[in-house]
């Protein structure tokens, strides 16, 4: 986490962020709680604190796009990932995050990691075009044109 000069999301900052910040400090809890391993959460603990730093440096593509527009924040089918990802060129989402658990527990892991695997990959495209001075197609079919990211130690 720490040698990473920016982390790229789609909603990770509302979304992804907290919980996987949140994931971190229970798994702390609970190594000290069931095995005694104080030093291995502190561990925890203190990646947990610095991916909250990485986090805050963040640049996050739906958060870059409300802030462009936010009159429009929650238009349906306009800036979800799977919008815009259609209407950029790169095809459909594999499936919907609400459908991810499910899938887990049943075993469908594979399924899982293709979803997010898709997922990635989608907002990797984005973030290039981004980078490449491009606007994101919205799910209208408008154009957005979103800041180049401040990259630091690139």
């Amino acid at each position: 986490v720490a040698r990473q000069p920016l982390l790229v999301s789609f909603n990770g900052i509302a979304f992804d962020f907290p919980l996987m910040r949140g994931l971190l400090r229970r798994e702390a809890d609970r190594l000290v709680a069931e095995d005694g391993a104080e030093m291995l959460a502190e561990d925890l603990r203190e990646l947990c604190d610095t991916f909250k730093t990485l986090c805050a440096q963040s640049y996050d593509i739906l958060a870059e796009i409300w802030q462009v527009d936010p009159t429009r924040k929650f238009e349906p089918n306009l800036n979800s990932l799977g919008a815009i990802s259609q209407a950029n060129g790169l095809g459909t989402k594999l499936s919907h995050g609400a459908q991810a658990p499910r899938d887990w527990q049943a075993g469908r892991v594979a399924q899982v990691i293709e979803y997010c695997l898709d997922d990635v990959w989608k907002t990797k495209a984005l973030f290039e075009m981004i980078c490449e001075g491009k606007p994101l197609i919205r799910g209208n079919g408008e154009p957005v044109y979103l800041p180049k990211p401040n990259i630091k130690g690139a």
